[in-house]
């Protein structure tokens, strides 16, 4: 299994690197505005079960919040939070699509969304503890994407 975010700006380097990685699936997880506006790159997911569904996020959109110079850290932590505790509810669809791909071997799996960070690693995370990972190794891979 692989997570990312969009691969909607790779080069043509990107692109053959991309193909290089033998998908067998990818699951996005973007909402529909998040598609319509930066869709897939074309012919990228020729050939792959490529997964997706037409949604708007319950969480507001975060990213005005961000550019919102009267939102203070303590307002953005609230909203980060209230997210987190709908997110997986919000995503069962995906992570049910995310396990029957595992089970019918379409693999290597990529699961996506727009920055690879939230969606993607709460639906990651709960692979890695379905397996069995022990949660503090769950939450270190989940905190690698602090870093990018």
């Amino acid at each position: 299994m692989l997570r990312g975010g969009h691969p909607g700006e790779l080069t043509g380097e990107g692109r053959a690197q991309f193909a290089r990685l033998g998908l067998g699936a990818i699951i996005d997880l973007r909402t529909t505005e998040e598609r319509a506006g930066q869709p897939y790159p074309a012919g990228l997911t020729d050939g792959l079960h490529y997964w997706t569904r037409d949604y708007d996020l319950s969480r507001g959109d975060l990213v005005v919040m961000l550019r919102d110079p009267a939102t203070g850290p303590e307002a953005m932590r609230a909203r980060m939070l209230q997210s987190y505790r709908v997110i997986v509810d919000e995503q069962r669809q995906g992570i049910g699509a995310m396990f029957a791909m595992l089970r019918v071997g379409r693999t290597p799996l990529l699961i996506n969304c727009t920055a690879g960070k939230d969606r993607t690693g709460a639906v990651c995370a709960i692979l890695l503890a379905a397996l069995g990972v022990p949660l503090d190794v769950v939450r270190e891979d989940y905190a690698l994407t602090e870093r990018v």
